[in-house]
C-alpha cells in the first residue's frame, strides 16, 4: 500500500488535510465545497450569496448551477 507522508513524516489522511494542510476557514470552505459538490476551484470562487441562500435566508437543498455549461 502506498501512502503519502506529511512533512512530519505521518501517512497523510483527510483528516490531517483538513487540520494541518488547509489553514484558514477560507481554505477548508472551499475545500469543502469543491469536495462535496464536485465542482472546480474556480466555480466555488465564482459562488455568489445567491447560490448558497434564498431569499428568505434559508440555505439552499442544492446550489445554483450557473457556472455550468453543458
Amino acid at each position: 500500500m502506498n501512502q503519502r507522508a506529511t512533512a512530519a513524516g505521518k501517512p497523510a489522511t483527510s483528516q490531517t488535510t483538513l487540520s494541518e494542510g488547509l489553514q484558514s476557514d477560507r481554505d477548508r470552505t472551499l475545500f469543502g465545497v469543491c469536495l462535496y459538490t464536485a465542482c472546480r476551484i474556480a466555480e466555488a470562487c465564482s459562488l455568489m450569496v445567491k447560490d448558497i441562500y434564498t431569499n428568505s435566508g434559508a440555505v439552499r437543498s442544492t446550489i445554483n448551477e450557473r457556472f455550468r455549461q453543458h
